[in-house]
């Protein structure tokens, strides 16, 4: 499994990409794992079916982790429940991580 390191002058992150638990029947190379988050995650996490994660740094915001994935707000939200009515100032925490989808 590879780690993808991804660091701009303001914050660094840690992108673990994996795939979901489906197969594909027609090349057997793709079957794979869903994947377990590798470290810290709040309370309501979407941890199964998550094919990937993101571990947030100090000063990260949503927006910027939301950039990074190229995705919008919505979509992010959507993946992390946690980050509850979508107040990423409360509920957004550094050294946690997120799902990436």
């Amino acid at each position: 499994m590879r780690t993808v390191q991804i660091l701009t002058a303001a914050f660094a992150a840690s992108i673990i990409p994996l795939v979901s638990s489906a197969s594909d029947p027609v090349n057997p190379m793709f079957e794979t794992k869903a994947a377990r988050p590798p470290g810290l995650v709040q309370p309501g996490a979407l941890v199964k079916g998550c094919s990937g994660w993101i571990k947030a740094t100090p000063g990260m915001t949503c927006e910027e982790l939301a950039g990074l994935l190229n995705i919008d707000m919505k979509q992010l939200l959507l993946q992390n429940p946690q980050i509850a009515n979508g107040d990423c100032v409360h509920n957004f925490w550094a050294d946690y991580y997120y799902c990436t989808g």
